[in-house]
C-alpha cells in the first residue's frame, strides 16, 4: 500500500505521511500495528470512547474568520481527534474544514458562504476505531 507523504514538509524535518487503508478490526479492537518487513514500526491504541458534542459556541470573529469553541458532554482527553465539515444546503452536501484536529476549536471563513443560507456544522469525534457525529445550525446566512 502506498504512503501519502506530507505535501509541504519542513526543511530538515522527518518525512511523514498517511496510510489510507480499511482493515477488519473485529468487535473490540485493542490496537493496530504498522509492520514493515516483519518489524513492528508503530502501534496505535485507541483512547476512551468519543464524547458527544453538546454545543458549538461563538468564540469571536477576526479578519472575516468566525471562531467556534466545541463543548462536549465530558472531557475528550488528548487521544481523540476531530473532523469538521460545513453545509449550506441543509446537509445535502458537505465541505471539509479540517481532519485530525486536536484542539476543540474550528475557524470558518464567513465570506466563503453564500448569503441567505443557514450554515450547518458537523463535528465527528474519533478515538481511531469508533466515532460520534453531531450537527448544529450556527447562524442564518
Amino acid at each position: 500500500m502506498p504512503v501519502k507523504l506530507t505535501s509541504e514538509p519542513e526543511p530538515g524535518a522527518d518525512r511523514t505521511g498517511l496510510i489510507d487503508v480499511v482493515a477488519p478490526a473485529g468487535p473490540a479492537p485493542e490496537a493496530v500495528e504498522l509492520v514493515v518487513d516483519g518489524q513492528v514500526m508503530d502501534t496505535f491504541r485507541p483512547g476512551g470512547s468519543p464524547p458527544a458534542l453538546r454545543a458549538a459556541r461563538h468564540a469571536g470573529a477576526d479578519d472575516g474568520m468566525l471562531g467556534m469553541t466545541l463543548e462536549f458532554d465530558r472531557d475528550p482527553g488528548p487521544d481523540l481527534s476531530y473532523s469538521a465539515q460545513v453545509s449550506v444546503d441543509g446537509g445535502r452536501t458537505w465541505q471539509t474544514l479540517g481532519v485530525g484536529l486536536k484542539e476543540p476549536t474550528v475557524q470558518l471563513d464567513r465570506g466563503q458562504f453564500p448569503p441567505g443560507n443557514d450554515i450547518r456544522l458537523r463535528i465527528t469525534t474519533t478515538n481511531g476505531f469508533s466515532s460520534t457525529a453531531a450537527e448544529t445550525t450556527l447562524f442564518p446566512g
